[in-house]
């Protein structure tokens, strides 16, 4: 499959709110629930979509903007066509993409909407929410998701949909994700064959020092966990949830609320101890702090054994589903939901829009209508991707 097309239709809201739904414990599905609920209400959705659309009305233009990760754009333009369309008729509006690129992303932003610039849908980062917030620079949600969101809510669920809320008030809606994580070992998976590794009684990070004394004795040229400066926060916030900055914790986020000093805790002292102890002895690699390299750069280089990451449903596959090794994952923490987690990606009506019901609808389609989604992640089947058993 030849991806043209590659984006992020996200956000990210960091409101440190502590955990959706009391921070209840998610089970390992729960992306994969929420992708196919999605796809049962596809055609519900889309009937009430277009029954909805006032065709006595002239079509509407939608500005809405696009996150641009990887991938190229060059045949964006055929694709918004192929998109409007097919969504004109059941929406009675079109879409006008503008792509922004990852790295000013955010500074774009700030500039369009100091500006007054139309902006109908806009993808949102976690950091950006509070001061949109308070600077009204994004529209309430609720009565808009009562009256045009129906598929939204069957793709999301309420529990989810309410972690959208800033006091009371919906205004962002979740993009559906992995809204489950844990902590996890990421490994090389011919290293473990090879010396016939047993992970089964693997249930804590504690438990990966008898598996390292084996690789390392095995492979001495071999460091243990590599990491980078982008995800050597991932080895700080191991197994509490650290409400986006870390100054407060929940250390215990199924069980309990209560937020605490980390570093006045035993467990972040032990953790400390522990990880200062694997550094001594070579098991984590040395220049960590600084080292901007991908993971999946630093796994394929053949010096490192494996990385402690977050891990969730299908990560592995496609975090490193191109890597040159075979990587598993073994799990060493409880899997949870929190609202952190889940509002990471968002989507937003910014107040300067002037088809906020429209935009609306259009956001329904992104959550419900098969086409729409995969027109926008792959392209045109046939032309941009194809097919192989099913699967893009």
């Amino acid at each position: 499959m030849k991806k043209v097309i590659s984006v992020l239709l996200a956000g990210v809201m960091a409101l440190s709110l502590a955990a959706c739904s009391g921070n209840k414990q998610a089970d390992s599905g729960s992306a994969s629930k929420s992708a196919q609920a999605a796809s049962e209400a596809k055609s519900e959705a889309a009937a009430q979509s277009s029954a909805k659309a006032e065709t006595s009305e002239e079509s509407v233009e939608l500005n809405v903007l696009m996150l641009h990760i990887i991938g190229s754009i060059e045949d964006s333009q055929k694709v918004e066509d192929e998109i409007n369309a097919y969504i004109e008729p059941l929406i009675n509006a079109t879409v006008k993409f503008e792509w922004l690129d990852l790295g000013d992303y955010v500074d774009q932003i700030n500039v369009k909407l100091a500006s007054g610039d139309v902006i109908d849908v806009l993808p949102n980062f976690s950091m950006m929410m509070p001061a949109m917030y308070a600077s009204e620079s994004i529209m309430p949600l609720g009565d808009l998701v009562a009256q045009y969101g129906d598929g939204i809510v069957a793709a999301l669920g309420e529990d989810y949909l309410n972690c959208g809320k800033i006091n009371g008030e919906l205004y962002s809606i979740p993009i559906t994700n992995a809204f489950a994580q844990n902590s996890a070992f990421i490994y090389r998976q011919d290293i473990a064959e090879e010396l016939n590794l047993d992970f089964s009684n693997v249930k804590t990070l504690e438990d990966m020092e008898g598996i390292f004394e084996q690789v390392q004795a095995a492979h001495p040229e071999l460091t243990m966990i590599c990491c980078n400066s982008f995800t050597d926060p991932q080895l700080r916030e191991y197994d509490w949830e650290g409400l986006s900055d870390e100054y407060g914790v929940l250390m215990d986020p199924v069980n309990s609320t209560e937020v605490v000093d980390l570093f006045e805790t035993e467990e972040y002292m032990d953790y400390c101890k522990l990880m200062n102890d694997w550094y001594s002895k070579g098991y984590i690699q040395s220049d960590c702090a600084t080292c901007t390299e991908q993971l999946t750069s630093l796994l394929d280089s053949g010096l490192y054994f494996g990385t402690i990451a977050k891990d969730y449903p299908g990560n592995v596959e496609e975090k490193f589903g191109t890597s040159k090794y075979q990587i598993k994952a073994v799990q060493l923490t409880e899997q949870i939901s929190t609202t952190t987690l889940v509002t990471n990606n968002v989507m937003t009506i910014p107040t300067t829009s002037q088809n906020p019901e429209k935009a609306m609808q259009f956001i329904n389609l992104l959550y419900t209508d098969e086409k729409v989604q995969n027109l926008i992640s792959y392209g045109i089947e046939g032309e941009h991707y194809r097919l192989v058993d099913g699967k893009a």
